[in-house]
């Protein structure tokens, strides 16, 4: 007769979550294959919030790589990390950190207001031209931000 186990699943059956590293470590080789293909950095994302959802306490690890695709190359990648870096503020406290590591990834030299670090307007000046699709989608990033 097949007992439970610890995680409440009878022996016969199968446990998701005894393979969480395996998991981790195929998501983090995923993170490391240099695929230019957009849709592939997609399903990544959407990995990596899962993965954030299912099991926050090893997946902190993970969100440099999410960070990383901030200033992905492609549009529809920073578009759509946009809505989905939600997961970073619904997983975890110390959003006042959080924030500052996304800002920090952000991409694009914007003006800033912090008691610690503030981000003058000739500072973004001296930076030169920026990108304007890259901006919008920063923008769209702390708008999103902001709402959560």
């Amino acid at each position: 007769m097949a007992g439970r186990g610890r995680n409440g699943f009878e022996d016969d059956d199968v446990n998701p979550f005894a393979n969480q590293d395996i998991l981790l470590d195929l998501v983090i080789k995923g993170t490391e294959i240099s695929i230019t293909y957009w849709f592939f950095h997609i399903k990544l994302i959407d990995c990596i919030s899962h993965f954030i959802y299912l099991f926050p306490d090893i997946a902190q690890d993970m969100t440099g790589h999410l960070l990383n695709m901030l200033h992905d190359t492609d549009y529809r990648v920073r578009l759509y990390l946009a809505r989905k870096i939600v997961v970073l503020f619904q997983t975890w406290e110390g959003h006042n950190e959080l924030f500052n590591d996304v800002c920090s990834n952000i991409g694009v030299q914007m003006v800033q207001f912090s008691n610690k670090i503030p981000v003058k307007s000739k500072e973004v000046l001296a930076v030169g031209p920026q990108s304007v699709p890259v901006i919008e989608t920063a923008l769209i990033t702390l708008a999103h931000l902001s709402c959560a």
